[in-house]
């Protein structure tokens, strides 16, 4: 059986509303990640303790403050505040590539008037002259 459908407009799509990227930690509720160097773990509201892998000191946030991970590899978090605390994790930003070299424009001297010289040498104290 065949249908004829009637065109209907392009209607535009409903963005589903957005969920809330923060993670809730109860008082003394624990949470082990895995997460790679550089990652990023913000304190909204609350204190967490944080311990990893290597690290043998412990470390308290409290709200508003974070943590950089050191290390890849497991990360522990408890919660150590009355009202659950609110954690966001967040992935390292890809770095430079490891072949890529910096660069930085090479120095500019101005001739000095008269004396017929570029100026100070560069990478000699106080412009003294090579020989």
């Amino acid at each position: 059986m065949d249908l004829d459908l009637p065109f209907l407009p392009f209607l535009p799509r409903r963005r589903p509303a957005a969920a809330d990227p923060t993670l809730p930690l109860a008082r003394n509720a624990t949470l082990a990640l895995r997460l790679p160097r550089g990652a990023r773990i913000a304190v909204g509201a609350g204190r967490v303790w944080l311990t990893e892998r290597g690290d043998l000191d412990d470390h308290f946030i409290d709200a508003g403050g974070q943590h950089v991970v050191q290390r890849a590899g497991p990360v522990v978090l408890q919660g150590e505040s009355a009202l659950p605390a609110r954690i966001r994790v967040t992935r390292a930003e890809p770095g430079p590539r490891h072949d890529a070299v910096a660069h930085s424009p090479a120095p500019k001297f101005k001739k000095r008037e008269g004396s017929g010289s570029a100026g100070p040498e560069p990478n000699t104290p106080s412009g003294e002259r090579r020989r």
